[in-house]
């Protein structure tokens, strides 16, 4: 049923990833708690609703019609006041009465943060809860009152002064864009003292505040969501340990499989949702029909299937994890700082954020962000060493931010950044090494290993990384080692391979990320 909450806004990448965490955890416990109290079959009869209403909803429809069970509000910030968070609490509070006076069931609401909101005796949530309701039912009955008064034509400029300065305050606070034009509307005729034209469209708003809010129906049943710890509130990071618990708990009569099993199973429906959501996107910016919503039946084919393509994929399921993880929390950085750039951020566009790409492009662009990584990407070890925890944020999303978009260049070739640095052609790393004579060995050791995943680093005239600064001279006659089987004749000629046992394409200098961002464009 469409209504005025439904979502009118895209959420920051890092919102977009904690939300689709925050969907496989919801969906995989509702899942075991059906089996276990005896309705698996009646499982394909749920489903996850993500981005209508709300961030997400759970719902079941048979033949009868749709009952929603919960709705989620899904919060990744770093604020841990409580009126921070007014608006969605709200949203939760009139929603709730929503479903319920048109017969869509009375679901429970919820809060989910990924930090924990300081509370006081005094400021308690439940308290904090009541007042907001209270506050907003005297807003709806003054309204209604001083329609009335304005029936009399008695203290018209004062009714009209009191009318104007409560509709400014915007005490709902949910940006509608028909509520929004609503206020402002009536607040410009009340500063025009047009009393005719006020009172009609002081009518018009609180037949919205009736009809669409929902106002007089408004709960105060809303609740910081309680994870299975105890705790009211989840990072990503232990969002994705509780949605591997949920694996396991779903597996436990099952088959015995390694930890690192328990996490390629949810780092694959992970993928699932994200895939999903991203699709949804991409068809609403077309004005195409979407899909709402996935079945509990989806979910626990993918719980179900078995490990056949565990040694292929697994760990770069688990790459794409961590390139996520890095993200969100470069993100979440900014947000601390004050210097987020909102959807305006380049981070925020496909172009840029590259977990789209497909496996064997993906690999190869982890490979270019840490050439230095001398394992293989069947060898677990390879998650310490590609996407370096310090280099992709200090160094690639850093660059990314804050180097000017004219600057990058553009091809079909996915696999890295480029930027054109001045003259010079620099390739974006997550190198985060200190010894430059050490990171050169690492990758002459990776290229005997690496080779077809690394070898582009020497199309470019820099490297940039997040601390080191060397000329090319650091790659000494013993660096590039390429198989003689990738050589022309016209590339071997002159050269003595018992005293040259290399071919050395081009010896790009280090420099830091802090260093391209100030020179680029000089």
């Amino acid at each position: 049923m469409d209504n005025i909450f439904m979502h009118d806004a895209s959420p920051t990448w890092s919102g977009f990833l904690y939300q689709g965490q925050i969907a496989v955890y919801l969906a995989l416990k509702e899942i075991c708690e059906l089996r276990d109290s005896g309705k698996e079959a009646e499982i394909g009869q749920y489903y996850i609703e993500m981005e209508k209403s709300e961030d997400i909803a759970i719902y079941y429809e048979d033949v009868i019609g749709k009952q929603y069970l919960s709705i989620h509000q899904v919060k990744n910030q770093r604020d841990t006041n409580l009126s921070k968070y007014k608006e969605p609490l709200i949203q939760l509070m009139l929603e709730r009465g929503f479903w319920k006076k048109n017969n869509y069931g009375d679901p429970e609401a919820y809060l989910h943060v990924s930090r924990k909101i300081v509370l006081n005796d005094e400021d308690s949530f439940a308290k904090k809860i009541e007042e907001w309701k209270k506050d907003i039912i005297k807003f709806y009955k003054n309204l209604c009152n001083w329609r009335k008064e304005l029936d009399q034509y008695k203290n018209e400029d004062t009714i009209l002064e009191k009318l104007e300065e409560s509709v400014s305050k915007n005490l709902i606070g949910i940006k509608r864009e028909k509520y929004t034009n609503l206020l402002k509307d009536l607040e410009k005729l009340c500063e025009k003292r047009e009393r005719n034209q006020a009172k009609s469209k002081l009518e018009e708003l609180l037949a919205f505040l009736e009809t669409e809010f929902c106002i007089l129906e408004i709960s105060k049943e809303v609740k910081l969501y309680e994870y299975d710890n105890g705790e009211n509130y989840c990072c990503g990071t232990d969002v994705f340990l509780q949605i591997v618990d949920y694996v396991k708990r779903y597996k436990a009569n099952a088959e015995e499989l390694r930890g690192e099993e328990y996490e390629y199973i949810a780092d694959r429906i992970l993928r699932f949702v994200q895939r999903k959501i991203l699709e949804r996107h991409n068809l609403i910016q077309e004005n195409k029909e979407a899909i709402e919503s996935i079945s509990l039946g989806e979910f626990k084919t993918l719980l179900d299937e078995g490990m056949e393509k565990y040694e292929e994929d697994a760990n770069v399921l688990a790459l794409i994890r961590i390139y996520d993880e890095c993200m969100e929390e470069y993100c979440n950085i900014c947000q601390e700082e004050n210097s987020c750039q909102g959807i305006d951020c380049k981070l925020q566009h496909p172009e840029y954020r590259r977990n789209t790409l497909g496996k064997a492009a993906f690999i190869k662009f982890c490979y270019n962000l840490n050439p230095e990584c001398t394992k293989t990407i069947k060898d677990r070890a390879c998650l310490n060493d590609l996407l370096s925890k310090d280099g992709m944020p200090d160094s690639v999303f850093e660059a990314i931010k804050k180097v000017p978009e004219k600057y990058f260049i553009k091809k079909d070739d996915k696999t890295h950044f480029e930027v054109m640095n001045q003259d010079k052609a620099a390739f974006i790393t997550a190198i985060s090494g200190k010894r430059p004579s050490r990171v050169v060995a690492s990758i002459v050791k990776a290229m005997e290993t690496n080779q077809d995943l690394i070898e582009t680093i020497f199309d470019a005239d820099q490297l940039v990384t997040t601390r080191i600064y060397a000329p090319s001279s650091v790659w000494d006659n013993s660096c590039v080692k390429i198989r003689m089987s990738d050589l022309t004749e016209e590339e071997t000629e002159g050269i003595d391979f018992e005293e040259h046992s290399i071919y050395v394409a081009k010896k790009p200098q280090f420099i830091t990320s802090e260093q391209l961002i100030e020179s680029v464009g000089k």
